[in-house]
C-alpha cells in the first residue's frame, strides 16, 4: 500500500498504509495545519514501516497459547514448528531471552512464554543449551520430556 496526502482547507494529512501487500491491517494518519515538508513524509513511511513489521511478529498472546496448547496435546500447531521431541522445559529470570530467540535461529523451533518474573521456554532438547546461552541469566532446565 502506498500513500495519501490530503488538504482539506488548513488540515494537511498524510495516510500511510500499515502491513505487508495490497490489503493493510490498518492506517497510519498525521495530520498538521501546515504542509508537512519531505523529511517529515520519511518519518511517517518510516514509522508506517516499523508498525508493519511489528504486525508481522508471529508471537501474539494469543498464537503462542494456540502453539503451546497444540504442544501439550500432541496436535499441529496452528501457526508455527511445534517443538520437536524429546522436550526441555527451561525457566529463564532474563526476560531479553525472548528477544535473543527471535534474532536465533533456534527461536523458530522454541516456545517461550513470558511470565511474572521469568520466562518459559519449551524447547527441543538438542536445542536446549543453545537456549540456556542466549538467556542470559540463571536457567532452570528440565529433564527432556519424551512423547507418549
Amino acid at each position: 500500500m502506498g500513500s495519501l496526502s490530503l488538504v482539506d482547507g488548513d488540515a494537511h494529512v498524510v495516510v500511510q498504509g500499515i502491513g505487508p501487500g495490497d490489503r493493510p491491517l490498518g492506517f497510519l494518519a498525521v495530520g498538521t495545519p501546515e504542509p508537512l515538508p519531505h523529511v517529515a513524509h520519511t518519518i511517517v513511511g518510516s514509522a508506517a514501516a516499523l508498525l508493519t513489521l511489528r504486525s508481522e511478529t508471529p508471537r501474539s498472546g494469543r498464537d503462542l497459547r494456540a502453539a503451546l496448547a497444540a504442544a501439550l496435546l500432541g496436535l499441529p500447531s496452528p501457526d508455527r514448528a511445534v517443538p520437536g521431541y524429546p522436550a526441555a522445559v527451561l525457566a529463564c529470570a532474563d526476560a531479553s531471552v525472548v528477544d535473543a530467540l527471535e534474532a536465533d535461529p533456534v527461536g523458530d523451533r522454541c516456545l517461550a512464554l513470558p511470565r511474572p518474573g521469568h520466562v518459559v521456554v519449551i524447547a527441543p532438547e538438542a536445542d536446549a543449551r543453545r537456549v540456556a546461552a542466549l538467556a542470559g541469566g540463571p536457567v532452570g532446565t528440565s529433564e527432556p520430556a519424551a512423547s507418549a
